[in-house]
């Protein structure tokens, strides 16, 4: 889609939710912080969030670090994206349906950051699971064996080149994740 046709269909989308004013609105700043388990800095042009212990303890760490940007972006994401205010009744159901193939480990992360951010779980759910469940999201995926790399370690490497990823356009954030037994780290 070209870029004034999908500005357009932004612009519509945001009368038709009546919410002009607040799809313009820019995501809020970060700000840099300590929490027990977490820390928001600032590196060069990026944003690092770093976390550690366990699943609970980190979903609350980042819930308090960047809470503020979930509760901004979340609402957004399913107006711009989906063209909904919020999660229909069959919708949460279809959600929790696959939230049962999710690890306890990870699902315990979500929720913890949902409730510290202050945002419904399910919809946070279904915004993290709508690149693996739905076709027209289908984002590039490349990974390597112990044995093609050459560290012997697994990559994977995922570009979510998604539609509404300009809605986090010139930001920057990197988490770094410890305590699962894995190092994890990711931008967005």
């Amino acid at each position: 889609m070209n870029e004034p046709r999908r500005l357009l269909l932004f612009a519509l989308v945001c009368v038709w939710a009546g919410t002009e004013a607040a799809c313009a609105a820019a995501m809020p700043a970060f700000r840099a912080g300590t929490v027990e388990h977490g820390r928001l800095e600032r590196s060069g042009n990026l944003w690092v969030l770093s976390l550690d212990g366990s699943p609970e303890q980190r979903g609350q760490a980042a819930g308090a670090l960047v809470g503020e940007q979930v509760r901004w972006l979340l609402p957004r994401y399913l107006r711009q994206v989906a063209s909904i205010k919020s999660l229909s009744p069959y919708q949460q159901q279809f959600v929790a349906t696959f939230a049962k193939a999710v690890p306890a480990a990870h699902l315990a992360e979500l929720n913890a950051l949902a409730d510290a951010a202050g945002v419904e779980r399910t919809t946070l759910l279904a915004v993290n699971l709508a690149p693996e469940l739905l076709a027209e999201f289908a984002c590039s995926c490349l990974a390597t064996t112990p044995e093609r790399s050459s560290d012997g370690r697994v990559r994977l490497a995922r570009n979510l080149d998604w539609p509404g990823g300009d809605l986090l356009a010139g930001s920057g954030l990197v988490t770094i994740e410890s305590g699962g037994g894995h190092r994890f780290a990711s931008f967005t």
